[in-house]
């Protein structure tokens, strides 16, 4: 997280710090509007919708590859705080680059990539591509009949209130298109028994 008071306008190295929070797997969040120096207190922001369309001018076309950037004006104590919240790239699309330089978050700082930090980026790029997807296989012996009905319920309830394109799928469908379920059969793949199965050590003692 990085907390910045804008109220000036847009802050200085914005462009390092989304480039950072980009490389970051969980990504990060940007708070203007709040003065560090004075305990974190609120600040009066002239223009919040006008700084959204600045970090937003330079998450896309200044970052290479552009990052993803949910805006939300929260009003504390009587003054608007704007919190950016960036999402993390994956790994196949790392290094993120501002200006053509890549940034890591580190403490309270964003600190330009090494060249080896780079190669090991592209390392584990290689590997990731190579490696086997051993949650989404399927487990033998299993069967619907092994899942948690409770926790299969609740778990097919949020996916379809979080995806439009679930919303109206029958639980089956979820259950494939969230990997719970193979696709096409009736075994339970290793995510889905470890997350929502009734017992998982009886088919996999190791869990």
């Amino acid at each position: 997280m990085e907390v910045k008071r804008a109220q000036g306008g847009l802050p200085a190295n914005l462009g390092t710090t989304l480039s950072a929070f980009g490389n970051m797997p969980e990504g990060g969040t940007l708070v203007l509007g709040l003065d560090e120096k004075t305990g974190f207190t609120p600040v009066h922001l002239t223009d919040p919708a006008q700084l959204e369309k600045g970090v937003a001018s330079i998450a896309r076309p200044a970052l290479q590859p552009p990052v993803h950037v949910d805006f939300e004006q929260v009003l504390l104590d009587g003054a608007t705080t704007l919190f950016c919240t960036v999402s993390g790239l994956p790994l196949s699309s790392r290094p993120c680059r501002f200006r053509g330089k890549a940034y890591l978050r580190q403490a309270d700082g964003d600190y330009e990539l090494s060249e080896q930090e780079l190669q090991q980026i592209e390392t584990l790029k290689l590997v990731d591509t190579q490696r086997p997807r051993w949650d989404s296989q399927a487990v033998d012996g299993t069967t619907r009949d092994d899942l948690d009905q409770d926790l299969t319920r609740a778990f097919v309830r949020d996916a379809r209130t979080s995806s439009s394109r679930l919303a109206e799928a029958s639980d089956e469908l979820v259950l494939r298109r969230r990997r719970v379920l193979e696709p096409h059969g009736d075994r339970l793949t290793l995510a889905g028994l470890e997350a929502v199965g009734a017992c998982q050590q009886q088919c996999r003692p190791s869990l």
